[in-house]
């Protein structure tokens, strides 16, 4: 019984992690494509900015 434990444990602990990954990958691909999309949209610099209040 112990060892189940340690090893949900683990796990819970190693799907914490890949979340984490996950969700930064997310966060720097959101990023680039908003730079990307500024790029042709100058009037969306308050729309952006809105976001990083948000995050």
């Amino acid at each position: 019984m112990f060892e189940y434990e340690m090893h949900q444990a683990r796990a819970n602990d190693l799907h914490r992690k890949a979340a984490d990954e996950r969700r930064s990958g997310e966060a720097a691909r959101n990023a680039r494509s908003n730079r990307r999309f500024a790029l042709g949209h100058r009037r969306s610099a308050d729309r952006r900015r809105q976001w990083v209040k948000a995050a």
